[in-house]
């Protein structure tokens, strides 16, 4: 029987060497779909990828758990053994949508409420659409979770105070802007979480301030129609820049390190330079810091910042998981009436099978005796289920049928 089964690694047992290993971009994931289908290991999947934790959301039969581990390493040119010990399988029905529900709307991220998330999440479930990777359970559930996280939003303080990683990371050196009258800061990168760090910085009275990126419209337009003095530069010339800069944020995807050693032993250099590397795979070549003028801080070093927010947080949690397991129990059941529903009609194929008939789709051919008879059936079996004890018993009676349709015993 499919259920819910959740591949996780997350920055709580993961370093950040271990996380950009198995980290996903959209290349990438297309590369895991090709190989997960020609394989045939989940009926459904997603992959959610942030630079703090890679989820592999799957809808499938727990079975096939160690197949898809194989896919996994096999993706990510690892071994079978590394994927294993690495990836936390959850696969209990009730514990993987406790836990995807968590991570949806913040409460498990490194900056609890998180609202950079919820915008990974849709961009991971606009990718996945695209792909025609998902189907009924996981549209229902990912939509469930964006409603979830909206009145979260709406009706708590839980997305206030610090709620981001680029908020986060503009807060963990705010002691050092505030030493310049006027501190030379760089952004490398300008996709959403770059274009986040800019407006965070902004925000703090940071006006001589470079964003250096592939391609330039992007960045110009921001701050021309803000009226915001800044510059943009090509991603080429921050080799020759980069030294001039007090405070550098790299917030770009690139398979190799953009910023390296040796970038720091020429040109004209500021007495001290501080280094944040948000990106996952790491983007700034950890080597940096050991040059005693540099001071690299990357994902890990947010935990102190990330750890005053969540006191600031901790009140709301309890309406926070009310809210959140309100939507958890609408789909629990929406989950159970689709199952059940499904399952009656393929009784219904199998019965008029039985009966010796074959056109089902046309209903042609089929006598007043033998519809009476199936409709008996259906009838008896509907009441069966309906006076079940429990929610076991039921999913007793639904598994039952299920395995026989599996087991090829009746013509779907």
């Amino acid at each position: 029987m499919n259920q819910l089964i959740v591949f996780s690694l997350a920055y709580q047992n993961a370093e950040v060497s271990v996380r950009e290993k198995f980290s996903f971009d959209k290349m990438s994931i297309q590369a895991f779909n090709k190989l997960a289908r020609s394989r045939g290991v989940m009926q459904e999947w997603m992959i959610l990828s942030t630079c703090n934790r890679t989820e592999i959301i799957a809808w499938m039969q727990p079975k096939q758990v160690a197949a898809c581990l194989e896919v996994l390493a096999q993706a990510k040119a690892s071994s079978f053994e590394e994927v294993h010990r690495v990836f936390k399988v959850i696969r209990e029905q009730e514990n993987s949508l406790q836990y995807l529900g968590e991570v949806a709307v913040g409460l498990r991220s490194q900056i609890l409420g998180d609202a950079h998330l919820i915008n990974q999440l849709k961009k991971a479930y606009g990718l996945a659409c695209g792909e025609g990777t998902l189907g009924p359970f996981l549209h229902r559930l990912i939509q469930l979770l964006f409603s979830a996280n909206k009145r979260i939003t709406n009706e708590t303080g839980f997305k206030k105070h610090v709620s981001s990683v680029p908020q986060a990371a503009v807060e963990m050196v705010s002691e050092y802007l505030s030493i310049f009258s006027s501190p030379s800061v760089a952004v490398v990168g300008f996709g959403q979480m770059g274009e986040q760090l800019v407006r965070y910085l902004v925000s703090r009275g940071i006006r001589n301030l470079t964003v250096y990126n592939r391609s330039l419209s992007k960045a110009v337009d921001f701050f021309q129609s803000r009226g915001i003095p800044g510059s943009v530069r090509n991603l080429a010339d921050l080799p020759e820049q980069l030294v001039g800069h007090d405070i550098v944020f790299s917030a770009i995807y690139s398979p190799q390190y953009v910023i390296t050693s040796q970038m720091l032993q020429s040109g004209p250099k500021a007495d001290f330079t501080m280094l944040v590397d948000l990106s996952l795979p790491r983007t700034i070549d950890p080597l940096v810091n050991e040059h005693v003028e540099v001071l690299c801080l990357s994902m890990d070093h947010i935990r102190e910042v990330a750890e005053e927010a969540k006191q600031l947080k901790v009140s709301s949690v309890g309406d926070v998981r009310r809210i959140l397991g309100e939507y958890i129990r609408d789909y629990s059941e929406w989950r159970e009436d689709y199952r059940y529903l499904r399952i009656l009609k393929q009784l219904k194929r199998y019965l008029f099978w039985t009966k010796g008939n074959t056109h089902l789709v046309r209903q042609e051919g089929i006598s007043a005796e033998v519809e009476r008879e199936v409709n008996t059936i259906l009838k008896q079996f509907v009441f069966l289920v309906k006076q079940a004890a429990d929610s076991e018993e039921k999913e007793f009676y639904l598994n039952s049928v299920y395995e026989i349709m599996s087991e090829g015993k009746i013509k779907k």
